[in-house]
C-alpha cells in the first residue's frame, strides 16, 4: 500500500479522527522518514481535495515546518478550523510584509510617507479577513 491509501490506513488503525498529530508521529508510526511522512500528508490532502478520502487533514493554525501538527476530522469545529487557517496564514504574512516594509523605511527613509500607508493597507486587510468569520 503507497500514497494517501497508506496514510487513510494510518487514520483508521488508529483511531485519529478528532485527534492531532504531527509529522514525527506519522514517521514512527509507519516506519518511514518524517520527511517522507510530510509527503505522504501531502498526497493524502491532495486526494482528500480530489474527493477520495474517508477523513480529512489540516494544519492547525500557528504551525508551520517542523512545528506542523495537523488536525484530522469532519465536524462542526473542523469547519471553524478551516476558516481559521487562512487568517492565521494571513497574520503571519502581514507581520513579514510589516518588517519588511520597515527595512525598506530604514534604507531609504524617503519612503517613509508611502511605507506607512503601505502598511495600513495591509493591517486593514488583515482586521478585515479576521471579521469575515464572524460575519458569515
Amino acid at each position: 500500500m503507497t500514497g494517501w491509501r497508506q496514510m487513510e490506513q494510518y487514520i483508521k488503525d488508529c483511531n485519529l479522527a478528532g485527534r492531532r498529530l504531527s509529522t514525527d508521529e506519522v514517521g514512527m508510526r509507519c516506519g518511514i522518514p518524517p520527511w517522507t511522512a510530510g509527503s505522504l500528508i501531502q498526497r493524502y490532502k491532495l486526494a482528500q481535495r480530489r474527493g477520495k478520502t474517508q477523513n480529512v487533514i489540516r494544519r492547525i493554525p500557528g504551525t508551520r515546518g517542523k512545528n506542523t501538527r495537523w488536525w484530522i476530522g469532519t465536524q462542526e469545529v473542523d469547519v471553524e478550523g478551516v476558516l481559521g487557517l487562512p487568517v492565521s496564514d494571513l497574520a503571519w504574512n502581514v507581520r513579514l510584509g510589516v518588517q519588511d516594509l520597515q527595512a525598506i523605511r530604514a534604507i531609504n527613509p524617503q519612503l517613509g510617507v508611502e511605507v506607512e500607508e503601505a502598511i495600513e493597507v495591509l493591517e486593514l486587510g488583515a482586521r478585515l479577513l479576521e471579521a469575515l468569520p464572524v460575519l458569515m
